[in-house]
């Protein structure tokens, strides 16, 4: 089974990208970073600072999308 490996700079940019994106509040760009990066994010070679990273600006969309009764930490 051959798994593609997403790089730590291409997750990192896509994580700024979503970060700039929740920041300015536009929920469909949101989204679809998010759908993205959800779909890449396994790909990655273990990085704690990545995983946090994604921790946080998931909790932030969840804010933008008012889902934070659903988030589960």
């Amino acid at each position: 089974m051959n798994v593609q490996t997403v790089s730590k700079g291409e997750i990192t940019n896509l994580l700024n990208n979503w970060y700039q994106s929740i920041i300015s509040q536009h929920v469909l760009k949101s989204t679809n970073y998010k759908k993205e990066i959800d779909s890449k994010i396994h790909q990655i070679e273990e990085d704690q600072n990545i995983l946090i990273y994604y921790s946080l600006l998931d909790f932030r969309y969840k804010l933008l999308t008012h889902d934070v009764n659903n988030y589960k930490a």
